[in-house]
């Protein structure tokens, strides 16, 4: 199952992880999947038993950002 993930990291780790990509001749996606499963045991791993979206219909990007209280 393919999703999109969002990435947050320094912009020149991103960058460098950029060009260590393109040096191996494949995407910056695939590079990540590589990472990811060098890092990880799969065979150890269990998916989370649900995940959860938040649809706002395109209200949140029609105001200026507030973060919640309780942070």
């Amino acid at each position: 199952m393919n999703r999109r993930v969002m990435i947050q990291a320094d912009e020149a780790l991103l960058s460098r992880a950029r060009n260590v990509a393109s040096d191996r001749g494949i995407t910056f996606p695939q590079l990540v999947r590589q990472a990811l499963e060098h890092e990880i045991d799969l065979k150890s791993w269990e998916p989370l038993s649900s995940t959860a979206t938040v649809e706002s219909g395109g209200a949140a990007r029609q105001r200026e950002y507030q973060p919640d209280a309780w942070r």
